[in-house]
């Protein structure tokens, strides 16, 4: 079956969490608790530990039958930057909106906010505007020739995404 896992260091500790996703449900499988050999930071633990907590990632893998493919981590504050950005983005010509055109503002805007080599962790969408008409989901079905956005971007510097 699916799976993934989310990775949380905390000075001395790895805290692992496996999730299976089977049948469009995501179920909670178990949580480990890793001591592990701390460094100098979040960065400098995880490289320390990597083959400690994959080893014990692939032992459950076993166990539950389970394949992990993706693997989520949990960065300090400090590591991450954020930057709030208000932005209209162009149509083509006016059209409904559809979930593709959502997908197109983004990365629209994470072009025009984030520099070549940062990458994008976590990319919020707080507010959308069609002809002054505020919604919280994606106005999907609305006509529009253009739609603005209030974003939250978090993201981190490409080199130290290499790093981890």
């Amino acid at each position: 079956m699916r799976g993934f896992c989310g990775i949380d260091i905390d000075g001395a500790r790895a805290y692992v969490a496996l999730a299976a996703y089977e049948r469009g449900v995501v179920r909670f499988i178990e949580e480990l608790e890793i001591a592990c050999n701390a460094g100098v930071d979040f960065i400098d633990t995880l490289k320390k530990n990597a083959y400690l907590i994959e080893q014990r990632i692939q032992e459950k893998e076993i166990a539950y039958s389970l394949k992990v493919e993706k693997v989520f981590c949990v960065l300090p504050w400090s590591v991450q930057q954020r930057t709030q950005i208000d932005e209209t983005v162009p149509f083509k010509s006016r059209k409904k909106v559809s979930a593709g055109d959502i997908g197109y503002a983004r990365k629209y805007i994470q072009e025009l906010a984030l520099d070549w080599d940062d990458t994008c962790v976590h990319h919020l969408i707080l507010d959308y505007e069609i002809e002054g008409q505020h919604f919280l989901r994606p106005p999907i079905g609305m006509q529009a020739k253009k739609i603005n956005t209030r974003s939250l971007l978090f993201y981190i510097k490409e080199k130290l995404r290499r790093e981890a």
